[in-house]
């Protein structure tokens, strides 16, 4: 059961991951276009700096889904190992009402 529980969580925190970078990769190439369509009004001497700049947007779009991949896989990751520790760990740490209720108190019992 535990093994099912851990898989789900990778895989959506998987899936999570690549929609935010494919919504990402999807606006930076929608900007990226609209850049290019205006590409008539430059000069011809600006034409191949323009293009470079284009060339270096589309690495930096590159490198932003990839880091935005990595990250919420990461925070995954994190969240995945919390839940695996706290199911792992022993209920010694938890702090038991009831039990504490039901036992006397020294000074119930103490006779003044």
């Amino acid at each position: 059961m535990m093994h099912a529980r851990s898989e789900s969580i990778r895989r959506g925190f998987h899936r999570l991951a690549l929609f935010l970078a494919g919504t990402l990769l999807i606006i930076g190439l929608v900007l990226m276009a609209f850049d290019v369509a205006d590409l008539w009004r430059f000069r011809p001497k600006e034409i191949p700096t323009h293009i470079v700049s284009l060339c270096l947007g589309a690495l930096s779009l590159a490198f932003a889904c990839m880091a935005v991949l990595a990250l919420v896989r990461a925070f995954g990751w994190l969240v995945l190992r919390t839940l695996v520790a706290a199911e792992t760990q022993p209920e010694a740490n938890t702090f038991k009402r009831s039990t504490q209720a039901r036992e006397p108190s020294r000074l119930q019992n103490a006779k003044l």
